[in-house]
Parts: C-alpha cells; sequence; structure tokens
C-alpha cells in the first residue's frame, strides 16, 4: 500500500506515513461522504473527430483513440490528477481529489501544457505511420465543486459550476489552444503567462467570463510564488537553534542534519530563507540549495544535485579542489568525473551507491576545508527514498 498524499510505500501495519506524516487509510474504511472542495477541473477534446473518423476504418480508429487517451492520461496523472471521465473522443480530469494540494491549480496548467507537448510526439508517429495528426482544444476552471473521495467512483467525482464553465472554456478554444478561467489563473500563481481572450458569453451562463489563453508555465520558485516581500516577524528561537547547529559542525563535530518540521503553510521555507540571508561575515558557509517536487520529469536525487552543483560552482570550492594534488588530486579528479557522468549531469546515479556517496564526501569535505558547506533542501516531505537515504549516509 501507498501513502494517498506522497505515494511513499507504507509498512504495514503503519498508521501514519513516515515520509509526510499522513494517516494511512484504515483496513476497513468507512463509505465516503460527499463534501465541498476547491478543484481545478480540465477538459480536453480532439478537434475534427468527425471528418478523422470518415478517413480511418473503425478498428484503426479505435487504436488511434485509445493511444490518445492514454497519452492524455499519463500526462494528467504525472501530475497529480485524476482522469475522471472519457467522454466521446474527450477526456475530463481533476486535480483536487481525492487529494487536495495547494498547488492543484498549477498542476492543472502543467499537465494541459504537457498534454499538447505529449500530443505533437504522438503525431509525428501517426503521421509516418497513418499519414494524420490530432488536434485538441483544452479549457482549465477552478473553483468549488460537490466531490466524492472515493476516486473508484471515477464517473462521478465532481460536479457543479466549475466542471460546467470548463467544458464550456474548451468549446470556445480553438485547435491548439488552452483557455483558463480566472480564478484557475489567480491560484495559479504570478508566473503563469496568458494572454487575455475578453470576456465570452458562455452558454448556461446569464454573466460573460473572462478567458485567458495559457502560454506557458514561469519557474516556480517559492520566492516567485508566494509573499516573502512582506516583513518576517518573530521565529528568534528557531534562528538561534539553526545557528546553534551550524556552529557545532562549523567546530569540528562532523556532518549535521537539521530538518525544520511544521504544517503547510506554516513558514519554513521563509524561514530558512531569512536564516540564510543572515548568515553573513568571513566565516560564513558556501551554501547550496536544492528542492523537491512532488510532479514533473526529473532525477531522482535532483534535489541533492542543484545543491551540490551550486557548491561546486562557488570560488571556495574551486579553489579548494583545483588546488588538491598528489594522491588527495587524483582522488578529487575521480570523485569529480564519478560525479559528473551521473549525479550532477541529470540527478541520477551513474555508479554503484557506496560509490557515489563516497565521491560526494570527497569533493565536500575538500571544500569544507576550507569554510563549512551548507546544503539546503526544500519540501523535504515529497523526497524519493533514494534521496532520504543518501542524505542520511
Amino acid at each position: 500500500m501507498n501513502c494517498t498524499s506522497c505515494r511513499h510505500e507504507l509498512p504495514a501495519a503503519a498508521r501514519f506515513c513516515p515520509s509526510c506524516g499522513t494517516p494511512c487509510p484504515s483496513p476497513v474504511a468507512a463509505a465516503p461522504e460527499d463534501e465541498r472542495k476547491l478543484v481545478t477541473a480540465v477538459f480536453c477534446d480532439l478537434v475534427g473527430s468527425t471528418a478523422l473518423s470518415g478517413l480511418l476504418d473503425p478498428e484503426t480508429l479505435r487504436t488511434v483513440t485509445l493511444r490518445y487517451f492514454a497519452v492524455m492520461s499519463e500526462q494528467i496523472e504525472a501530475h497529480g490528477g485524476t482522469p475522471e471521465k472519457f467522454i466521446g473522443d474527450a477526456v475530463m480530469a481533476v486535480f483536487g481529489v481525492p487529494v487536495m494540494r495547494e498547488d492543484d491549480a498549477r498542476r492543472a496548467l502543467a499537465a494541459a501544457l504537457g498534454m499538447r507537448e505529449a500530443l505533437a510526439v504522438l503525431n509525428t508517429e501517426l503521421e509516418a505511420t497513418l499519414g494524420i495528426r490530432l488536434d485538441i482544444r483544452i479549457g482549465v476552471n477552478t473553483g468549488q465543486v460537490v466531490a466524492s473521495s472515493d476516486a473508484s467512483t471515477r464517473q462521478a467525482l465532481i460536479s457543479g459550476e466549475t466542471v460546467n464553465v470548463a467544458a464550456r472554456l474548451e468549446q470556445n478554444a480553438a485547435a491548439g489552444e488552452i483557455l483558463i478561467g480566472p480564478q484557475t489563473l489567480e491560484a495559479a500563481g504570478p508566473t503563469v503567462v496568458v494572454r487575455e481572450t475578453g470576456p465570452l458569453r458562455l452558454k448556461g451562463k446569464t454573466d460573460s467570463v473572462h478567458a485567458y489563453r495559457l502560454i506557458a508555465l514561469g519557474a516556480d520558485d517559492p520566492e516567485l510564488l508566494r509573499r516573502f516581500d512582506v516583513p518576517f516577524i518573530g521565529r528568534a528561537a528557531e534562528r538561534a537553534a539553526l545557528d546553534e547547529a551550524l556552529e557545532h559542525t562549523a567546530r569540528g563535530a562532523g556532518p549535521g542534519l537539521v530538518r525544520l518540521v511544521g504544517d503547510a503553510g506554516i513558514g519554513k521555507t521563509r524561514l530558512a530563507r531569512e536564516w540564510l540571508t543572515g548568515l553573513d561575515g568571513p566565516g560564513r558557509p558556501v551554501v547550496g540549495t536544492g528542492r523537491c517536487r512532488s510532479y514533473g520529469d526529473h532525477g531522482t536525487l535532483a534535489p541533492l544535485a542543484d545543491a551540490v552543483r551550486e557548491v561546486l560552482g562557488s570560488p571556495v570550492a574551486r579553489e579548494a579542489l583545483d588546488g588538491a594534488s598528489g594522491r588527495s588530486g587524483a582522488a578529487v579528479a575521480d570523485a569529480w568525473a564519478l560525479l559528473r557522468g551521473g549525479l550532477l549531469h541529470d540527478g541520477t546515479p551513474n555508479a554503484p551507491f557506496e560509490d557515489m556517496c563516497a565521491a560526494l564526501v570527497t569533493v565536500l569535505s575538500r571544500t569544507a576545508g576550507r569554510r563549512p558547506v551548507l546544503l539546503v533542501i526544500d519540501d523535504w516531505h515529497w523526497a524519493e527514498p533514494l534521496l532520504v537515504r543518501t542524505v542520511n549516509r
């Protein structure tokens, strides 16, 4: 059994996920009740499917349609959504059921862009074999719905006006377009790149709806998505604890591991950023930062790779590593070669686990001989098991 939130494997008889703390489902759970939720609905439909049916025999058309459904569903599920319905040649998906996340709207937009990109790859295959191309149009809308938390109901996960508006947006989109509603734009954050299409008169709606054409998604760095520009107040005790842990390690006590634990939205990321900003002076550590992501295509060890890459790119690290000579220099060169071929290249190990860890120790300890090294990995609750094992090692 896997955790319903972070998908980590659960130990037998566990009451809470050891990775993220989510309560484990009871072996005999009560029937889920319907509830109001804020979700994001996605509708995706084929354009010109009637004409396509006239070009292909039924068996071939069915094969193409099933392939199209599989490609779209793969993108939806990769970004944490749930494919709810397949209606004719349309796909409906929901983000926020059964698991609700703070970035559901952004996930939905990332999935929509991924669906469009995946279709381009599929079209290359279809053009080569059948001489045809598929076009899609997508509508995305965010709002309150009545939802079932039971994913097994599939055909009745959500209902409400939010769903109807998403469908109407899809119907008003041109081929290749992704139209999104105003609440989706607001919920997805300030880095979303859109072009306003003007108010639309949607069937069944008395008032016009402002719609936006999705162009791209910008970076998802917390400083861009959250209000880090407001004054930071308090947390003196927590900052003092971090200072003490760093000083203890810098005095030669060996590597240290500190975790910031708290409810989502309580300010763990902001606390870490403010603390790092306050580290100045000649003894300031060499800092590398990485961030675990809950979806998307990235290497298992990518957060660690990002942090280590930042450290090794610093003048202090370059001076320390370039100055190695003799047997020490050979060990550093070997470690560099091993890490560049795997971990630092794409965030995946390309060598036995112990060899990779030994290479990390070699380059980081060499740098730490000049100045303390501090690796900061954000959103640790999304860390993959191999990343947890590597850091704990």
